[in-house]
């Protein structure tokens, strides 16, 4: 009976690991082409969220911000931009605008954040820069950091941090139940009794 309630306890933690992640992907769908894209110059995307393949959202778990993230890396030099989509007025639509500071071939995909199912899309080839008047833009003392920049100092890891992190609770709670289960077994008798 002890061995059935341990085999019971541990398929119920394994059990509970896809709850947890259960309902958390979606995937990213473009509205348009990429269409020309220059060094140093805005490039705007709009595009969708759909959860499960299906549902537009803008927010999941009991009201969290879904915010998905573009990552882009520069396949020559290694260079990496990121930016993070803000919602528009229709459910599940967001724009992004990130501005790729060189030319070359970009791999760039979007991740749903705080969801899983990273879409990757075909590179983009990024055209040298048009060279256009400057115009000085003026910096409010005490600006706080843009959503992108959070995101490339590390805002994506916690996302990948709580599936880990859930996935080895599970397996330590595996690994106590396994060892209180030995150490509740009593040891043989090295003599035999007469």
């Amino acid at each position: 009976m002890r061995k059935f309630g341990i085999l019971l306890t541990i398929a119920l933690l394994l059990a509970l690991v896809p709850a947890v992640l259960a309902g958390g992907w979606a995937v990213i769908t473009l509205d348009d082409p990429p269409g020309e894209i220059h060094a140093g110059q805005p490039w705007t995307i709009g595009f969708t969220v759909l959860q499960h393949g299906q549902t537009p959202v803008h927010t999941v778990f009991e009201g969290q911000p879904v915010e998905p993230t573009l990552i882009a890396t520069n396949k020559a030099t290694g260079e990496r931009v990121s930016a993070v989509g803000t919602p528009a007025k229709e459910t599940g639509h967001f724009l992004l605008e990130v501005t790729f500071p060189s030319e070359g071939e970009w791999s760039w995909t979007i991740e749903p954040v705080p969801l899983l199912g990273e879409t990757q899309f075909e590179p983009l080839t990024v055209l040298p820069a048009v060279a256009v008047a400057p115009v000085k833009q003026p910096v409010e003392a005490g600006a706080s950091l843009s959503p992108a920049a959070t995101a490339a100092d590390g805002g994506l890891a916690l996302s990948s941090f709580l599936r880990w992190g859930a996935l080895l609770v599970a397996l330590a709670a595996v690994a106590l139940v396994v060892a209180q289960n030995r150490r509740a077994q009593p040891e043989p008798d090295a003599e035999p009794r007469s």
